[in-house]
């Protein structure tokens, strides 16, 4: 599990970890923030190599965060 693996970095830098990671494990769980880490640009690199995408959303009225498919 990786916990925003793209923070601080620029596009550059991007690329070659977004190309890198699947390559590292049997399975990756990555956690990114949508619009800054997960964006057109890591999607296009990682779509062939990824399974599954969620969204993590809380409800502040119940206080529950909420899974759904991406």
């Amino acid at each position: 599990v990786i916990d925003m693996p793209f923070g601080r970095l620029d596009k550059d830098v991007q690329d070659n970890i977004a190309s890198r990671l699947p390559d590292l494990a049997s399975q990756v769980i990555l956690l990114m923030l949508p619009g800054t880490e997960w964006n057109d640009h890591t999607k296009a690199i990682l779509k062939d190599r990824t399974s599954n995408v969620y969204v993590l959303s809380f409800d502040e009225k119940i206080r529950q965060t909420n899974i759904g498919k991406g």
